[in-house]
């Protein structure tokens, strides 16, 4: 492909034809910092689309800076327009693989664009790693579905609200519920493993009941920990795992209640704690003595010794049935 450097009027050029786009979903103070202090170091690439018709190839962050500057024109390496315009797409997509690493929603227009220009098995064989993607084929699909998902969720995975493993599990959610999980992320601020467990939970509930996810969401109990102003978002989003936890194994949910209502019979003093293995699995139980004097400490010891002793005790830690 051969292209020729010629001064292109902005006025002439196709602002409403996307086909070579890109968006980062990021602001670019940093490029137009750059622009003011030293202009344009490499010429924005276009298409002749005929007479005082131009395509942006790339460079359209380079052309919004100029318009709202007031440049009535800038030097451009101009493609003719018998360029064929797949090896032009694939030279655009190859460029964006030289420079910055793309963020997760580049990633997905690339993919998507990709995928429009050449067999799927090469698009997973020879760029998924040059992205820095799993190389498997199932992903392929979802990667384009990322892509079409809309403006608000290409946002959010690239700053990150949201991450690549939730976007793409999002993929297969119903679009009105997905942006419901997007805005509660966006509230939570919570890590990549943690969204997936929610969206794992929210799944396996609402298959284990034959409900669909937005059922499980609506639940008054779900809402009314996404909805409470009292909670911080750390302390949220751990209610909501644990509610979650509760719903999806039912027989967790019977043993916690069963050892809250031993617990309250055994009228413990505030200075003594009973604290049993996470999700009841394990064998190792704690027993925690708070105290100011050592009298106290031997007082608290004291108890302990009773409750040791206490048939109630042993039906609190090993109890003989258990609800469905």
């Amino acid at each position: 492909m051969k292209g020729f450097l010629a001064a292109v009027p902005l006025d002439e050029v196709d602002w409403e034809d996307r086909t070579y786009a890109i968006r980062s979903f990021k602001p670019f103070a940093r490029l137009e910092s750059f622009l003011e202090k030293f202009g344009f170091l490499d010429p924005p690439r276009v298409l002749h689309k005929g007479p005082k018709r131009y395509v942006v190839v790339d460079g359209f962050k380079r052309f919004q800076w100029a318009g709202r500057n007031g440049f009535e024109s800038i030097e451009c390496m101009v493609f003719p327009e018998e360029t064929d315009a797949r090896d032009l797409l694939l030279m655009r997509l190859e460029g964006k693989l030289l420079g910055a690493p793309p963020n997760v929603a580049e990633k997905a227009q690339i993919i998507s664009k990709l995928r429009k220009l050449l067999p799927p098995e090469q698009v997973v064989r020879e760029y998924f790693p040059l992205l820095q993607v799993a190389a498997k084929p199932e992903a392929l699909e979802e990667w384009c579905r990322l892509a079409e998902a809309g403006d608000e969720l290409l946002e959010a995975v690239a700053c990150e609200e949201i991450f690549d493993r939730t976007a793409l599990e999002l993929m297969h959610w119903e679009e009105d519920v997905r942006l419901e999980m997007l805005l509660l992320f966006k509230e939570l601020r919570c890590s990549a493993s943690v969204q997936m467990e929610i969206l794992e939970r929210i799944t396996e509930v609402a298959l284990r009941q034959g409900r669909k996810r937005a059922d499980v969401l609506h639940d008054p109990p779900v809402q009314s920990i996404i909805a409470d102003p009292n909670q911080n978002h750390r302390r949220k989003t751990q209610v909501l795992r644990d509610l979650l936890t509760r719903l999806r194994f039912p027989r967790l949910q019977a043993r916690e209640e069963h050892f809250e209502r031993q617990l309250q019979g055994l009228s413990l003093p505030k200075a003594m704690r009973l604290i049993h293995p996470p999700t009841f699995e394990g064998e190792r139980w704690q027993l925690q003595l708070a105290f100011s004097r050592p009298k106290e400490l031997q007082e608290a010891v004291e108890k302990a010794r009773d409750l040791a002793l206490s048939p109630a005790l042993e039906s609190l830690m090993f109890p003989d049935t258990l609800v469905e």
